[in-house]
């Protein structure tokens, strides 16, 4: 079941007037399949008892299971059917119950976080769960089991993103983009234009790139610009970010001239002694950095619609984590094993194992990371073998909205 604008034979049953209903959500009727699975299990195995006990007599002994499972997926079609996702002009909303209705709703500029969450099952359905956070002042709002949830999460953050600008335009968001501040600076890639100017106007692919720290993911993204792609680093972004002058001020206020060089410059190694020490002042940092990134990341993207790019790869340290893998037609897991990783955090940063784990359990855990992708990367290979790898990933994504779920990771 796809989503649909409300009609006004359709009203809300909880919307003040004021209201104006933008969105009705209802979870995919395939869903059921889901919901009902526990208990078709349970079937199967009470009919495989009856088989074994029953002998001749199997035939209406199955009667039993089979009116189990009819009974399952009833259930789970009334589950699913009594649930209504709503997005108006002012919140968002999530009601369920069949004798008794839970509403549980959130304003939109209150709205910090938006995270998508897809199970194997429901990759395989082309189906998922937004899970809408609040920064403590309301409830978490979880839509579940909705068709096209990475198009529909975007579509959620672009009203939430509205209304912030509109309600709280001089408040910064609390969503967040990155994590570690202090690798070496790289400069993004630019797009090589393989596509022509026409095909400008079209839908721009947004691939995010995720993974274990040293995985690859700057070697996976220019395998991708040599494709066409246009690549957003997100760590770059957040550099630059604070060599703000606004930025650098409200960071001496914070922390004291401790955090500045010789030259009045950021010291990017003392922040991230502060803010990996200190869960509330990474959390304060990224208040203050993130917004200018994310603002930033849809500049770069209009600018490479505008110059035919073929698609948008973010490199973002905490894909998942800020919920930036809402605004991604696809999640690419660049995987390679732990021995490497280590090796190249050694040669380029100067990390030590402990460091690495440290830096690690800041994060999603990688196999939750891969679970959560559509698409996987082996970068333990020759460099080469990346670009293929790469083209095939562009290529399913190009052929549809839903090609994403064609291609698991293993």
């Amino acid at each position: 079941m796809t989503s649909a604008i409300a009609q006004p034979a359709d009203p809300p049953t909880h919307a003040p007037p004021s209201e104006r209903i933008d969105l009705v959500v209802r979870p995919a009727e395939r869903a059921m399949l889901i919901v009902a699975f526990p208990w078709l299990i349970v079937t199967a195995v009470v009919g495989l008892f009856c088989l074994a006990i029953a002998g001749k007599g199997a035939p209406a002994v199955l009667l039993v299971p089979v009116c189990m499972g009819l009974f399952a997926l009833l259930a789970a079609t009334v589950i699913l059917m009594v649930q209504r996702f709503e997005l108006t002009s002012a919140r968002v909303r999530a009601s369920r119950g069949v004798f008794s209705r839970i509403t549980v709703d959130a304003r939109l500029d209150h709205v910090r976080n938006i995270t998508v969450t897809r199970s194997f099952l429901e990759r395989i359905l082309a189906i998922g769960t937004i899970r809408m956070t609040t920064a403590g002042v309301g409830p978490e709002v979880v839509w579940g089991f909705v068709a096209r949830p990475i198009a529909l999460a975007a579509h959620l953050r672009r009203s939430i993103d509205a209304a912030d600008s509109v309600v709280r335009p001089s408040e910064p968001s609390i969503r967040s983009d990155d994590a570690p501040i202090d690798t070496p600076v790289q400069q993004p890639s630019e797009p090589t234009p393989s596509r022509p100017a026409e095909h400008a106007g079209a839908t721009l692919p947004v691939i995010g790139l995720a993974g274990g720290i040293g995985a690859g993911k700057s070697t996976v993204a220019q395998a991708f610009a040599r494709l066409g792609c246009l690549v957003i680093d997100s760590d770059v972004r957040a550099k630059a970010a604070l060599d703000r002058p606004e930025v650098r001020d409200q960071l001496v206020r914070w922390w004291g001239d401790q955090v500045l060089t010789a030259d009045r410059r950021i010291d990017r190694a003392r922040v991230a002694r502060i803010v990996f020490s200190d869960a509330d002042e990474r959390g304060r940092l990224e208040r203050l950095v993130h917004p200018i990134v994310r603002e930033d990341r849809a500049r770069m993207i209009e600018e490479a619609r505008a110059a035919g790019a073929r698609a948008v790869i973010v490199d973002a340290p905490l894909l998942f984590e800020a919920g930036i893998d809402a605004e991604c037609d696809a999640v690419v897991f660049v995987d390679a094993p732990r021995e490497q990783r280590i090796q190249r955090v050694r040669q380029t940063r100067g990390w030590e194992p402990a460091e690495l784990a440290r830096r690690e359990a800041a994060q999603m855990p990688i196999e939750d990371k891969r679970a959560r992708s559509q698409y996987v990367v082996e970068n333990h290979s020759k460099p080469s073998d990346l670009d293929g790898q790469a083209e095939d990933i562009l290529r399913n994504v190009e052929n549809g909205p839903d090609s994403a779920d064609l291609l698991l990771p293993s």
